[in-house]
């Protein structure tokens, strides 16, 4: 059973920590999680295509009173620098936890889910757009 978005806390996506990589758009693509710590998990993500870098994200999940929310910071080359958005918590269980935003043009829904053979799929999703999925296999560093 999962918790409820309120008692969620972001101790509960321990399996999310590490350093993930998988073949994107073209490039090599890479989400960086640090271990969660009060209340706080840092991330960010990268496409390297040959030569550059060609998208970057900086994120976090963080307890708050309402429980937890994803915060992302998407490459100020596609959007306003500083353009911060929040996707609530809307689900978690043991194996996956969803955030979601319906007032965001795409994605309205960030979803992790920890596979048995030890990837993690990474889904961002809205009604009336094809969904982007991100098949992640643990980098070795």
């Amino acid at each position: 059973m999962g918790a409820t978005a309120h008692d969620a806390k972001v101790d509960e996506l321990s399996w999310m920590a590490g350093s993930w990589t998988c073949q994107k758009w073209g490039g090599t693509y890479e989400e960086h999680w640090s271990t969660p710590a009060g209340g706080l998990l840092m991330g960010f993500s990268r496409l390297l295509v040959p030569g550059k870098s060609a998208f970057k994200e900086i994120s976090r999940i963080e307890d708050t009173e309402d429980g937890m929310v994803l915060y992302v910071e998407v490459n100020p080359k596609r959007e306003k620098a500083g353009n911060i958005t929040a996707f609530p918590i809307k689900e978690l269980t043991k194996e996956k936890v969803v955030f979601e935003n319906l007032k965001h043009d795409f994605p309205q829904r960030v979803i992790y889910t920890k596979k048995s053979d030890g990837t993690i799929n990474a889904r961002i999703e809205d009604e009336g757009q094809p969904a982007e999925d991100f098949v992640f296999q643990k980098m070795k560093l």
